[in-house]
């Protein structure tokens, strides 16, 4: 087995330990599963049901259905007309919104949760935003790819903290960039680790290419305008 293959399946057995991360809620992975399947295979009541499951998820879904920048002759009055008037792709992405913030370890993380989920909703907006300027990228790809470009510092922060501790003070000290650092103290960067977690979760072919290569872009196979 080459080094590669096996830095992979380090990084894949690894990855499993983040789906049995108490915080995440019981509903994202089946929900996540459902909204990703193939769209004559997605049952709307199933998605309705599992939103109707989660507070917090179903309270996001009418906020932002019932928003006047969402643009609804009429606000949505129940969690099914909130997930019509969304759409699945707008309702993946409160999804991914709402739960991965809730992932972080209450104490002990190497980086600071709240900075690193106001980069990734900071780069959302302005990703979506510039979707607006450049023909066929749709928004709410452009938004979740932004979103998710950077996962896979939860994954090395989650699944390798000493070693990602490491990675990061080599990075203040000799004022390099994270991800040289992360190839010299642990044999693969963030991209590595959020590819193989964002293929676990079956996110998307352009949605896996945007978080594997958002430090090499001419690599991505297929999603390069994103």
């Amino acid at each position: 087995m080459t080094t590669s293959a096996i830095i992979d399946a380090k990084i894949r057995e690894h990855v499993e330990q983040i789906e049995t991360t108490p915080t995440i809620p019981a509903v994202f992975l089946p929900l996540l599963k459902l909204l990703n399947a193939p769209p004559d295979r997605v049952k709307l009541e199933e998605v309705v049901n599992l939103v109707s499951y989660d507070n917090t998820i179903a309270a996001q879904c009418l906020r932002v259905a019932s928003s006047p920048l969402f643009g609804l002759a009429k606000t949505p009055e129940s969690i099914r007309g909130a997930v019509i008037s969304l759409g699945l792709r707008r309702v993946e992405t409160i999804l991914m919104t709402c739960c991965l913030g809730q992932v972080f370890p209450a104490k002990g993380w190497s980086l600071d949760p709240t900075d690193f989920w106001r980069h990734s909703l900071g780069c959302a907006m302005v990703c979506r935003k510039f979707s607006e300027k450049l023909a066929g990228v749709d928004g709410e790809k452009a938004y979740m790819a932004g979103l998710m470009h950077d996962i896979g510092l939860l994954v090395n922060g989650l699944a390798f903290p000493n070693e990602f501790r490491s990675s990061i003070e080599l990075a203040v000290k000799e004022h390099i960039s994270l991800d040289q650092s992360e190839h010299a103290t642990m044999g693969f960067t963030h991209s590595e680790s959020g590819r193989a977690l964002a293929e676990k979760w079956h996110l998307g072919e352009d949605i896996i290419q945007v978080i594997a290569h958002h430090h090499d872009v001419e690599q991505s196979e297929t999603a390069q305008p994103l």
